[in-house]
């Protein structure tokens, strides 16, 4: 794996080596947490081999608040740094916790966006403004909490608390109700998290990332994304 990373990159480009932990697969509530400049041990020849996620386990939570487990991702990240790599917390919706000690947070995943643009349209919302919830939803990792008391109309309901509109929506795709938001799982958003750098609560900041989401390599109108889950 490195001498393959090594021959990929190039003075404009660097391919590094890194796998993805994938934990509850809620479509908010999400525990995903990429390791930078780690060799996957996990995946070889043997089909049978464990995957990451079922060395320290993350189920769906039932509650919808949440990692059932969030140690879990504590010894995830643990786990990352004594092998010298980095840990990046994806596309959070916002839930990144000060105790799990990630280096990077997502602040920006165009998957996600789109995700939830496609689950808003099939609620009845047209395009525009479905892409622009889509946008709100990733952007609880900047602004926390601010948008979850914005009042949209949901179908059959009228206007209500965005809030209430996620926990009603993801309970009718999947069958529980996602919540975010204090004070059962608190938005620590990347705003929050510099400030306490800045406050000297942390001894390092944690930095924002953006990324696709492309799991594959593949070209679209020109437009080429890097394949795994590297984040740029």
């Amino acid at each position: 794996m490195e001498e393959r990373s090594k021959a990929l990159s190039d003075r404009d480009f660097l391919m590094i080596n890194s796998f993805e932990v994938t934990g509850s697969e809620g479509m908010f509530n999400r525990d995903h947490v990429l390791a930078w400049n780690v060799r996957d041990p996990f995946v070889g020849d043997d089909m049978d081999e464990l995957a990451p996620e079922e060395v320290w386990e993350s189920p769906a939570n039932p509650a919808g608040t949440g990692a059932l487990y969030p140690e879990n991702i504590t010894r995830w990240v643990r786990y990352i740094h004594e092998n010298g790599g980095i840990a990046v917390h994806a596309h959070t919706s916002g839930t990144t916790n000060q105790v799990y000690g990630v280096d990077c947070i997502e602040v920006f995943n165009l998957s996600h966006v789109k995700d939830v643009a496609f689950y808003a349209t099939m609620l009845g919302y047209p395009e525009d403004l479905a892409y622009c919830l889509g946008l709100t939803f990733n952007n609880f990792a900047l602004y926390g909490e601010r948008d979850l008391s914005i009042p949209v109309d949901f179908p059959g309901m009228g206007y209500i608390p965005l809030s209430n509109a996620l926990y009603y929506a993801t309970l009718g795709f999947s069958g529980v109700g996602e919540i975010l938001g204090s004070p059962v799982a608190p938005l620590h958003s990347w705003d929050d998290l510099l400030m306490m750098y800045i406050n000297g609560e942390m001894c390092k900041p944690v930095w924002g990332v953006a990324n696709s989401d492309a799991h594959n390599t593949y070209n679209i109108e020109g437009h080429v994304f890097t394949g795994g889950t590297g984040d740029t």
